[in-house]
């Protein structure tokens, strides 16, 4: 009776051992498997993120564009103003110049 009571302790510390290392290995493949889930999870938020930051950039250049184009209509706008404003008083301007020279 004695044997067959150290037979069983020794089974179940067996078994306990046999399941112990079983917990380690679970737990280190758990461990390598959200150690990879991380890191692919890393990579999508970086290329999210690098897609989102070439589709701001792209917003940004096109804005950019139409304020620079608008600024140019504008300043087209004033420069043909000043030429009309001119062009009106260039005779008044020519008769004042020469009849200060005149004088």
């Amino acid at each position: 009776m004695a044997k067959s009571m150290l037979d069983a302790i020794r089974a179940a510390e067996e078994e306990a051992s046999a399941r112990e290392a079983q917990a380690k290995q679970s737990a280190l493949e758990a461990e390598e498997q959200a150690k990879k889930d991380a890191a692919a999870l890393v990579k999508e938020l970086e290329a999210n993120a690098g897609a989102k930051a070439e589709a701001m950039f792209e917003s940004a250049r096109a804005e950019g564009e139409k304020l620079s184009e608008k600024a140019a209509k504008d300043a087209e706008a004033q420069c043909s103003k000043i030429s009309a404003v001119a062009e009106k008083n260039r005779n008044k301007v020519i008769k004042s110049a020469a009849a200060i020279l005149v004088s």
